[in-house]
């Protein structure tokens, strides 16, 4: 998904209008969120509470369990920090100790799916392969930051690894769990 147009005014706290257009061009509002958003020059960024926040999309109730609901998610435009996916050479997300570290906010929330960065890009590469990124692909993809990060889903042919996102920009497994990466969890304001 990508933003293909804004709506705003010379007050940073005008209207929020955007709209995301999808693989099949369909154009999809965004959901208001009053006036809890500053718009900045608009690259995928809004800023809540001060702090700079990227959009990933819009998603349905099949991605965050609100019955008939779209919302909006982002993800911290910088790194919490460099931490391990787990403490132990296992990759089960849910005795992860990312995870346990995650629910200290206020809704249990997890790290960014490959999906998430391969979408963050235009949509001429949206049929690349993310293992095959190359500088084209990543220097237009609003998610990348430029460090190792961790992603959400654990391989599933090797119970020590993970996978993330490598500094030079593609996807790839290779890490054991106990490594350390940048962190960022997304989330859906409301």
């Amino acid at each position: 998904m990508y933003v293909v147009t804004k709506n705003t005014t010379n007050d940073k706290k005008a209207e929020l209008v955007l709209y995301v257009e999808g693989h099949n061009g369909v154009v999809t509002t965004l959901p208001d969120l009053g006036n809890a958003i500053d718009v900045t020059e608009f690259s995928g960024v809004i800023t809540l509470a001060d702090n700079l926040y990227r959009i990933i999309g819009v998603f349905g109730d099949n991605n965050h369990g609100i019955k008939d609901q779209q919302l909006v998610k982002v993800i911290k435009n910088t790194s919490y920090g460099k931490l391990a996916w787990n403490t132990t050479k296992s990759n089960d997300w849910a005795s992860a100790s990312l995870n346990n570290a995650t629910k200290t906010h206020t809704a249990k929330i997890g790290l960014m799916y490959a999906s998430d960065y391969g979408y963050a890009t235009t949509p001429d590469y949206w049929t690349t392969n993310l293992y095959d990124y190359n500088t084209a692909a990543y220097s237009k993809d609003w998610l990348f930051l430029g460090s190792d990060e961790w992603l959400l889903s654990p391989h599933s042919s090797d119970f020590h690894d993970a996978w993330f996102v490598i500094s030079s920009g593609n996807v790839t497994k290779g890490y054991g769990v106990i490594a350390t990466c940048a962190v960022r969890s997304p989330f859906y304001p409301r």
